[in-house]
């Protein structure tokens, strides 16, 4: 079986992984800590449009639909009146 070209490179230019020093890590745990702070300052705001977009389209039927139903019930008269309308037009 033939070996792939590259593995033959890999092999040949492959090194050992070196330790870090515990000196090296603190001063850069600063540097990372102040970039952690920044991201944790700058949360994503919310979108002031978007919200007010979405309560109108949520009210604006629900509104419509009690205006109607009431404008209907004042302009209307029930059934119960109109027959009662009706039998004291036949009394008289």
């Amino acid at each position: 079986m033939t070996v792939d070209p590259y593995r033959e490179l890999a092999k040949k230019n492959r090194q050992e992984i070196q330790k870090v020093h515990v000196e090296k890590l603190e001063s850069n745990e600063t540097d990372n800590h102040s970039r952690i702070k920044r991201r944790e300052e700058e949360k994503p705001r919310r979108n002031p449009l978007l919200t007010i977009l979405l309560v109108s389209f949520i009210l604006i039927p629900i509104l419509t639909g009690v205006w109607y139903s009431y404008e209907q019930s004042k302009k209307e008269p029930s059934n119960l009146e109109v027959i009662e309308k009706a039998y004291d037009m036949v009394d008289q």
